[in-house]
């Protein structure tokens, strides 16, 4: 039996692998600094928040994806880039009217809005 910083007998000495797929992953070593993991905050009761028959089950993901988008490119909840760079979504806009209707967000001169993006951070 190997330990967890020794090298298993057959395995590649160029990287680690995936112990489910065994895909070649690259040693922890070589990652870098600036590819840090960022985290989305979401309350616990998000969905609380937009329940069945407020907004449809498409206008929660987008706005769970649009969340997600905000924490990794630090925009503070502003949405200033077109929704389909965000969501796969077949009318995001459409989504997202859905959203400000329902009073999640607001639609501002440069795009989009979470309205308690920030609150949720405190």
């Amino acid at each position: 039996m190997t330990t967890r910083n020794e090298k298993a007998p057959g395995r590649h000495s160029q990287g680690h692998h995936n112990s489910i797929s065994g895909t070649p992953m690259m040693p922890r070593e070589t990652h870098s600094p600036a590819a840090a993991m960022s985290y989305a905050l979401l309350s616990d009761d998000v969905l609380l928040k937009l329940e069945h028959g407020r907004v449809s089950r498409d206008a929660r993901l987008l706005h769970i994806e649009a969340t997600v988008y905000c924490a990794t490119a630090l925009t503070d909840g502003e949405l200033a880039v077109r929704l389909s760079r965000i969501s796969d979504a077949e009318d995001p806009a459409a989504l997202a009217r859905e959203l400000a209707t329902a009073g999640v967000w607001e639609e501002t001169s440069t795009g989009w809005r979470i309205l308690d993006y920030l609150e949720a951070l405190t």
